[in-house]
């Protein structure tokens, strides 16, 4: 069902007291993905959604919060999504005793000045100014995912971005992962992050990681890598956690790799390339949406899929003329 709010009753709805929270197999989901709702009602639980416009108005969004709260018994709130509404949202689900996290924590990891104050508080993990354009410096950078229950944050996936190509699982050290690791738990237990999926971006330094931003949820990108490499989704295990399961640790049996899909593209090289015996995953960009699409490959090695996915970049620029041991 797909709740939207009535700007003729906001005034209304504003001045209405908040309701005491309802059942807590009830949940109303704010920005969901395509599969969301399946994943939930697998896990036992009965949903609403809020999509599109109303994530453009902050005060429609807290209003809608309001009215489902009341009007179905709505027990917790999860928003999946950013944008402005964001804040509005996680605010009202506040106020009703309905969100798992609060929107202060969530506020002091997504927003940029609000991350910097947090990591200067610290002093440990700060990125110095250079350090924000490791990417366009050809830097690594690392992403680590996690899954927070009730203040614990469950480490999933280190992945490690090369350039343009997104690697899972990173070929480092035990001592350097933990560190990375270490690091990114830390931030989200400076903004007390109570209950959800993260992914904090850092980069490596001599004096120890760095952080360079934080995101709640996942991208779509990543959930490819987790699937394609572990079988692994991150967004099952977020509804099963709520419902009181223990949260596993993915085993990756192979790697993968994820490369960009920038306009404009032919379909005929988008054919060439979904035809791949490696190629897991494969989303055509969308130039009238503005996004890009995405290519997914899977390989025994992390190095194997960095080798399928050159082989994809090459194929998307042009450049088809390859011997066929290197395309298979």
């Amino acid at each position: 069902m797909i709740l939207r709010p009535d700007p003729v009753r906001q005034n209304q709805e504003a001045r209405t007291p908040m309701p005491r929270p309802g059942d807590p197999r009830r949940l109303l989901v704010i920005e969901p993905g395509p599969a969301t709702t399946a994943k939930a009602t697998a896990a036992g639980f009965r949903s609403w959604t809020l999509r599109g416009r109303a994530q453009e108005r902050p005060d429609a969004l807290a209003a809608a919060v309001r009215d489902a709260a009341h009007r179905h018994g709505i027990g917790r709130v999860l928003h999946l999504g950013g944008g402005p509404g964001r804040a509005a949202a996680l605010t009202a689900a506040d106020a009703a005793g309905l969100s798992m996290t609060s929107a202060r924590s969530v506020h002091r990891l997504t927003e940029p000045a609000a991350l910097r104050q947090l990591l200067a508080e610290d002093g440990r993990y700060g990125a110095a100014p250079g350090e924000t354009t490791a990417r366009a410096e050809h830097r690594p950078v690392y992403g680590v995912h996690t899954l927070t229950v009730s203040g614990a944050h469950h480490f999933l996936a280190l992945t490690g971005r090369f350039d343009d190509i997104e690697v899972y699982p990173v070929p480092l050290g035990v001592r350097a992962q933990g560190q990375l690791r270490s690091a990114a738990t830390a931030v989200l237990d400076l903004a007390d992050l109570q209950f959800g999926l993260a992914h904090v971006r850092l980069v490596r330094s001599p004096d120890g990681p760095r952080v360079l931003s934080v995101q709640t949820g996942i991208e779509e990108h990543a959930l490819d890598l987790l699937r394609a490499a572990a079988g692994f989704d991150p967004e099952v295990w977020l509804f099963r956690a709520l419902a009181g399961e223990q949260v596993p640790r993915p085993a990756p049996h192979r790697a993968a790799a994820a490369i960009g899909v920038e306009p404009p593209v032919h379909q005929a090289v988008l054919s060439d390339v979904a035809a791949l015996p490696h190629v897991r995953t494969l989303v055509p960009p969308r130039p009238s949406a503005g996004h890009a699409g995405r290519v997914v490959v899977a390989a025994p090695s992390p190095t194997g899929a960095e080798e399928r996915i050159a082989v994809v970049r090459d194929l998307l620029a042009g450049r088809d003329r390859l011997p066929p041991h290197v395309r298979h």
